[in-house]
């Protein structure tokens, strides 16, 4: 049984596109679990108290008032127990509020353009803060849950 020239054409043609299909799925297969492993939602670290928070804070001057902050770990010129936390008593991000840790004690350092003072405690397992400041000659409760 003699093959035409276009039944090798095809069967030649098939075999080429196969071949660049499997190429192709494997590629696919080793990027792509890359892909999803380096899209995982920023929660920060669970042995730290870096990522998002929710806050729930009341003081005299204001009603209770709910609120979301993050904290990350301060740059270079900082030791490893500093941290900045944006919108720090809901007061925006663009306000950077320097703290410091040592064990379970966290403490205001640092908040721009405001007088502020006071500490919080941190729980062991790194989900909450309990928080006592004031600000600007407010007093305030807070705590921070970790989302």
């Amino acid at each position: 049984m003699k093959h035409s020239t276009v039944e090798r054409f095809m069967v030649n043609f098939n075999f080429k596109a196969m071949r660049k299909i499997t190429k192709a799925l494997l590629i696919l297969m080793v990027f792509i679990p890359i892909a999803f492993s380096s899209c995982e939602k920023f929660t920060g670290d669970t042995d730290s108290i870096s990522g998002a928070w929710r806050c729930v804070e009341e003081s005299g001057a204001i009603n209770p008032r709910q609120y979301s902050v993050t904290i990350y770990r301060a740059g270079a010129g900082f030791d490893s127990t500093y941290f900045v936390i944006n919108n720090f008593h809901n007061i925006g991000n663009e306000v950077d509020t320097y703290v410091q840790l040592i064990d379970t004690v966290i403490t205001i350092r640092d908040i721009n353009g405001y007088n502020a003072a006071g500490e919080g405690h941190v729980s062991r397992d790194f989900k909450s803060i309990d928080w006592n400041y004031s600000i600007s000659g407010e007093y305030v409760r807070a705590l921070y849950f970790k989302r």
